[in-house]
């Protein structure tokens, strides 16, 4: 069986009528996607507002909480640090002290041995230009006395010379 040209024009007709149809059916369905799609990117974009607000809110909690820490954290390693150098610069004037008395042992040590050692030089010395000086000093003393006897010698003649010359 053939079909004739009017039975072909015919399924034309359905075909482009139900084509029409569906073209129409396919404009309402995409006008109503398109209907469905702006309302719902417009919740979503609601929903991503009111996310983004409560993780900015979040964010800025958990900031401060951080900050908070960071804080306490940066007070306690003072703390800690203060701490430590107190200790090391208490060890350090330890130390300082010991080796200082340790050195001032040792220089009061050669200090005495040097003074004992220019002591013994010094009386050395004074002995050594003592010694001639008192036997010079004991010459002339010896010499002052028979002087002096001398002397007394010759008062004692002179007051009787002139004790003869008054009587």
């Amino acid at each position: 069986m053939s079909l004739t040209n009017e039975d072909k024009n015919w399924i034309v007709q359905l075909f482009t009528h139900q084509e029409s149809r569906i073209d129409e059916k396919l404009g309402t369905l995409e006008s109503r996607i398109d209907d469905k799609l702006g309302t719902l990117e417009s919740r979503i974009d609601d929903k991503l507002g009111t996310l983004e607000s409560r993780m900015d809110h979040r964010l800025a909690s958990l900031e401060s909480r951080m900050d908070g820490k960071l804080a306490s954290l940066e007070s306690r390693i003072d703390s800690r640090m203060d701490e430590k150098l107190a200790a090391m610069e208490f060890r350090m004037d330890s130390r300082m002290d010991q080796k200082l008395a340790a050195m001032e042992s040792r220089m009061d040590s050669r200090m005495d041995e040097k003074i004992e050692r220019m002591e013994t030089k010094l009386l050395t010395a004074f002995h050594s230009w003592a010694s001639p000086v008192e036997t010079k000093f004991r010459s002339h003393s010896a010499v002052l006395r028979a002087l002096d006897v001398g002397l007394e010698a010759l008062t004692d003649r002179v007051a009787q010379l002139e004790a003869r010359q008054i009587h």
